[in-house]
């Protein structure tokens, strides 16, 4: 971070992008790239046909179709124009929004409702038991988010800017239009803030650990288990009793699918919870062959304005015309 904080006035901005390398909170860490790196050599090393060489480890892991394509150039190219605009414009109403919230309900709970403190004895099951549920109150606002961009025709408009990839980098999970980015932001700002003022009125003393417990080592331990792979095109599965609690890599892949069958499965982020309660969970039995993208559509977005523009135009094209009274006075 010192070098960056050394670049000239005019490529400061790239700071805000290339810091991700360096954040433990961001999912393009150099730790968690390098343990996606780990997995696909692990895949390759045993699950790959024929005798193993460095030349194949290197197809295996970095193919030229996919990383010379054109959609992998576009999502460098959308991370590095809109991380800067998003950190720069949305990040701070929604802090503001998820400590808004933390602060109201912390007051509604020790006043109106009259929650006490918990005894000191449940103190020690503080820090774990609160970063469990800021963990699952987070991952439940996400997965509500995704299921709202899947079921509502004028959002899903927006969520085809992530879905019109029709090859998958580490890149690609940054690719989300602003709206998509605004209402799922503003969801979990309202998830994060309301678990935190309520564990606030109930462990007032213990929070704070719960909340580092919670933010850090979480993430850091999900990060870590291969996501990145989850937009890649090593298939990776996990053991099919652990599917149905956490979604792996391969998992989310198929619900980048244009397959029929596939369509509006696996809408969870780290928990596969959710969709088994939903009805979505899809957890494969083997090695599934499938097209990713839109069946054809995805061609409409290969331009950074196509991104964040097209939504739009199609919403216009969903509205139903007014009628202008044109024929009725023919009629007439």
């Amino acid at each position: 971070m010192e070098l960056l904080s050394r670049l000239p006035d005019w490529l400061a901005p790239l700071a805000v992008p290339l810091g991700y390398l360096a954040d433990a909170g961001q999912r393009l860490h150099w730790l968690y790239l390098l343990s996606a790196l780990a997995g696909a050599v692990a895949v390759y090393l045993l699950a790959a046909p024929g005798p193993r060489s460095l030349r194949g480890l290197l197809g295996h892991c970095f193919p030229a179709a996919v990383w010379r394509h054109r959609s992998a150039r576009l999502d460098l190219l959308y991370f590095l124009v809109h991380r800067i605009t998003w950190t720069a414009l949305a990040l701070p109403v929604l802090a503001a929004i998820a400590l808004w919230t933390a602060n109201d309900l912390r007051w509604l709970a020790g006043t109106w409702l009259g929650l006490p403190p918990l005894p000191a004895a449940w103190q020690a099951a503080a820090p774990l038991a609160s970063a469990l549920a800021l963990l699952l109150a987070v991952d439940l606002a996400l997965f509500g988010a995704h299921w709202l961009m899947h079921r509502v025709p004028w959002l899903w408009e927006f969520h085809k800017v992530h879905h019109a990839a029709p090859v998958l980098t580490p890149l690609t999970a940054y690719r989300f239009h602003p709206v998509e980015e605004t209402l799922t932001g503003v969801l979990v700002s309202l998830a994060s803030g309301g678990t935190y003022g309520l564990l606030a009125a109930l462990w007032p003393a213990q929070l704070e650990p719960a909340r580092l417990l919670g933010t850090a080592a979480g993430t850091a331990v999900f990060y870590l288990a291969f996501y990145n792979l989850r937009h890649s095109h090593v298939w990776l599965p996990y053991p099919r009793w652990l599917s149905h609690l956490l979604v792996s890599p391969a998992m989310h892949q198929l619900h980048h699918s244009s397959e029929a069958r596939h369509r509006g499965r696996n809408l969870g982020f780290a928990f596969s919870l959710w969709d088994w309660l939903a009805g979505s969970l899809y957890v494969p039995r083997g090695r599934e062959r499938f097209r990713l993208g839109l069946g054809g559509e995805e061609t409409a977005y290969d331009s950074l304005a196509a991104l964040y523009l097209r939504p739009f135009g199609q919403l216009r094209r969903r509205q139903p015309r007014a009628p202008t009274g044109d024929g009725e006075a023919q009629k007439s």
